[in-house]
């Protein structure tokens, strides 16, 4: 495979959906924390509801992109079952990880995709660039 190299992108802006519900600050900053403060978060207790965010750019010296990563710091704060998926949107096509039921104290989860959903084939850096991330109640 040779070098490698594992580039951060974090939320910049709102993307095409914002159904939950923000505190402390507009959704794509709740979010863009590094490190990740649990003081600010977004919530929905329905099932459905999503939030997309557009991302940072990939360095100008990123040639080929092996795969797309999305993670999530997630838990539930009440009785009962709660489960989230991650999302991605490129293009005109939305697809989501895999549905994980939430623990009651926060906990990372993370999924990869190694092509790109909307055309099938290896990302390339300006589909990246024009990708949304977010996350979805399931």
């Amino acid at each position: 495979m040779g070098d490698i190299r594992i580039q951060t992108l974090v939320p910049t802006g709102a993307g095409s959906s914002t159904q939950l519900t923000p505190t402390g600050a507009a959704n794509y900053a709740n979010v863009a924390e590094m490190p990740d403060s649990t003081a600010t978060y977004n919530a929905s207790l329905t099932v459905g509801d999503k939030d997309l965010y557009s991302l940072s750019e990939l360095t100008a010296s990123t040639a080929v992109v092996k795969a797309v990563q999305v993670n999530t710091h997630a838990w539930k704060d009440d009785a009962g079952v709660a489960s989230l998926k991650t999302k991605i949107k490129s293009g005109t096509t939305e697809v989501a990880g895999a549905t994980v039921a939430l623990p009651s104290s926060n906990a990372w989860h993370g999924d990869i995709w190694e092509t790109d959903p909307d055309t099938s084939a290896a990302w390339t850096p300006a589909a990246v660039g024009v990708l949304e991330a977010g996350v979805e109640v399931a």
